[in-house]
């Protein structure tokens, strides 16, 4: 999901200019209800998650902390190895 939100941020900041889309919106749109409504799964907080609707990442791995910003660091940056 973090591959496809990178690539949409990139290519809309091609397409309209480096100052068209941030980091932050483009996460909260990658997280918002309607992508887990278009794959088939619920995003609604009285219903519980399932395995494939929570993704945990470790902002203070060393891989993250090169960027200074490390929710930035979730899109603009390779995951750490």
């Amino acid at each position: 999901m973090l591959a496809e939100a990178r690539q949409a941020l990139l290519m809309h900041r091609l397409i309209h200019g480096a100052a068209a889309l941030n980091v932050a919106d483009t996460l909260r749109m990658a997280t918002s209800k309607a992508p887990a409504a278009w794959a088939g799964t619920t995003s609604e907080p009285w219903k519980p998650a399932s395995a494939g609707d929570v993704a945990l990442f470790d902002l203070r791995d060393c891989g993250y902390r090169r960027a200074g910003d490390a929710v930035s660091a979730l899109l603009l940056w390779p995951p750490p190895a």
